[in-house]
């Protein structure tokens, strides 16, 4: 798997992060190079807001949930009729 600097989800942990995402996609993209592209305190800052974006989309997709089974249900009812 490779990473690309503009990926969006890329860029959006980037950001939270405030680490390059040019940095982030070459330190994946070279493995045996990596800490030649990111440093400890930017790993931490990295894992952080990789832990805060997932809590996010657990949460959304909990929030959402049963917005999709009240539309999948009138779609049923729709196509009954």
């Amino acid at each position: 798997m490779s990473f690309l600097p503009d990926q969006p989800e890329l860029l959006a942990l980037a950001q939270l992060a405030s680490v390059a995402p040019s940095k982030i996609a070459a330190a994946y993209n070279d493995p045996d190079a990596f800490f030649e592209h990111l440093t400890l305190p930017e790993l931490d800052r990295i894992r952080d807001a990789s832990e805060r974006l997932g809590q996010l989309v657990t949460d959304m997709a909990a929030a959402v949930q049963p917005f999709l089974e009240q539309g999948k249900a009138v779609l049923e009812g729709a196509n009954a009729d």
